[in-house]
C-alpha cells in the first residue's frame, strides 16, 4: 500500500471532537494527543472583533467509544467532548473550506499525526498526491525548482491526472492553496 489508507480503513473507529477558548487548557490537551490513534487540531483566530482565539480538536482512539474516556485522556470535562458523526465535514470546517465569510486556513496549519489521512479525507483517496503535485508546482512558480526538475519529479502523476480529468480535485486544491497564501499573508 502507498501509505494511504482506503476510505473504510480511515473512518474505522469512533471520532470525537472538542473546542476550547482556553488556550492554556488547549496546551494541556495537546500534551495528551500522542496517546491517540489519530489526532488533528488547529488554532483559529477570531473571525470578528468580539471573537476569541480557540482550538478545535479531532481525535480517534481504536476501541474507545466513550466520551468520558476520551475526556479523561484529554484532561477535560466530558461536557466538552462529543462524538463526531461527520468527520470529513469537520475536517473541512477546521480549514473553513466551505464558508467564505470565515478566515481560511491552510492544510499546513493543521497539527496531526496522520497528514496523509487528513489530506485524503478532504481531497479523496488518491488526491493526496495531487496536493503534493500542486505544492511542487508552487515551488516551480516561486523559482525554487527548474521546469526540468518539476517534470522529472511529477511526470507520472501529471499523466494520470490528464487522463482522469480530476477537475474537482483542482478546484479543491486551488481553494486550499488560496487559504495557504492568505494564512502566510497574515503571519507576515
Amino acid at each position: 500500500m502507498s501509505g494511504k489508507l482506503e476510505k473504510h480503513e480511515q473512518e474505522r473507529g469512533t471520532f470525537f471532537c472538542s473546542v476550547t477558548h482556553d488556550l492554556a487548557l488547549a496546551e494541556e490537551m495537546i500534551k495528551g494527543l500522542p496517546d491517540f490513534t489519530s489526532y488533528a487540531y488547529i488554532r483559529h483566530e477570531p473571525d470578528t472583533e468580539e471573537g476569541t482565539p480557540h482550538v478545535h480538536f479531532l481525535v480517534r482512539n481504536n476501541g474507545t467509544r466513550s466520551v468520558k474516556q476520551i475526556a479523561n485522556k484529554l484532561g477535560i470535562s466530558p461536557q466538552y467532548v462529543q462524538v463526531c458523526r461527520k468527520v470529513v465535514a469537520f475536517r473541512r470546517y477546521m480549514l473553513h473550506l466551505d464558508n467564505d465569510e470565515k478566515i481560511k486556513y491552510s492544510i499546513d496549519d493543521i497539527h496531526t499525526n496522520r497528514i496523509s489521512d487528513f489530506k485524503a479525507a478532504i481531497l479523496g483517496n488518491s488526491e493526496g498526491d495531487v496536493y503534493d503535485l500542486f505544492k511542487s508546482f508552487r515551488s516551480l512558480s516561486c523559482g525554487e525548482k527548474t521546469a526540468d526538475e518539476f517534470i522529472q519529479e511529477n511526470y507520472a502523476e501529471m499523466s494520470r491526472m490528464a487522463f482522469s480529468q480530476k477537475i474537482k480535485t483542482f478546484e479543491i486544491i486551488l481553494k486550499i492553496e488560496k487559504s495557504s497564501l492568505e494564512s502566510r499573508a497574515r503571519t507576515t
